[in-house]
Formats: structure tokens, sequence, C-alpha cells
């Protein structure tokens, strides 16, 4: 797997063993992206479940409620995001 950390909220990944790509992009206004570091944990939080479908496994049982292999933050990652959320200033 190889992943970029992108750069203004872009977040490259290749899994060339499973064989897919994703990226995620992020929408920046005015200049300035002040939650650049989301998307990388969003990456994080999505790619077990794209896994799972991409090697054929069935998540229409998991992928929508609490499940141990999906949980790929920790509470201070879910902290960080929030606070950046929250509070815009304190990420830039």
């Amino acid at each position: 797997m190889h992943a970029d950390l992108g750069g203004y909220g872009y977040y490259p990944l290749i899994d060339r063993k499973i064989g897919y790509y994703l990226q995620i992009v992020a929408f920046e206004s005015e200049g300035s992206y002040p939650f650049s570091g989301i998307p990388e944990y969003l990456g994080s939080a999505i790619k077990p479940v794209v896994d799972a479908i991409m090697t054929g496994e069935d998540v229409s049982n998991t992928a929508y409620h609490h499940n141990v292999g999906f949980n790929a933050l920790g509470m201070t990652d879910v902290n960080y995001i929030m606070g950046c959320y929250a509070d815009p200033k304190s990420c830039a």
C-alpha cells in the first residue's frame, strides 16, 4: 500500500496487493484549508471497509454499526477531527 499525505485536503492511496486506488479530496475555500489533516484520518477510517468490499466480503450487516474490524481511529484521532471542525484556526 502506498499513501501520500497530499496537501490541502487531497489524500491519494494505492493498494497494490488488493489492486485498487482511492482518493479523498476535501473542498478548499478562499485559498486556505485548515482541515488539511482530516482527509488522512478519513482514509484510515474507510480503508478497512474498502478492503473488505474489494476482497468480496459481505459488509451489508457490519459496515453500518460498531465492528471491531473497522475501528481504525482512536479517541485521540476523533478528538483532533472534532477540534478542527469546532475551531478551524487551531489546526491551521
